[in-house]
């Protein structure tokens, strides 16, 4: 007989269980208190969150690589180019 980890209870395997969030029937041999269908769409918003995290820090990222390095201080190539013009 199985014991209930929070509750310390003892588990009757014959009483059926249900998932948490739909409801449906569990089999007696799953562990898991969400049914198959509920997992997977667990799994999906995590993957979705996580493709949407990845792309905004890829974006942010690239932002950064392609603006972040100028330094306002050093002159430019066309600031050189331009003096170079004006003396000869």
């Amino acid at each position: 007989m199985k014991l209930d980890f929070w509750n310390k209870e003892p588990i009757d395997p014959s009483e059926p269980r249900y998932c948490k969030k739909c409801g449906t029937e569990l089999p007696s041999t799953d562990n898991h208190s969400l049914c198959i269908n509920c997992r997977a769409e667990r799994a999906q918003k995590w993957k979705n969150i996580g493709i949407g995290a990845g792309t905004a820090l890829g974006t942010v990222f690239a932002v950064f690589v392609a603006f972040g390095n100028k330094n306002p201080n050093q002159p430019s190539d066309e600031d050189d180019e331009n003096q170079n013009n004006n003396q000869a």
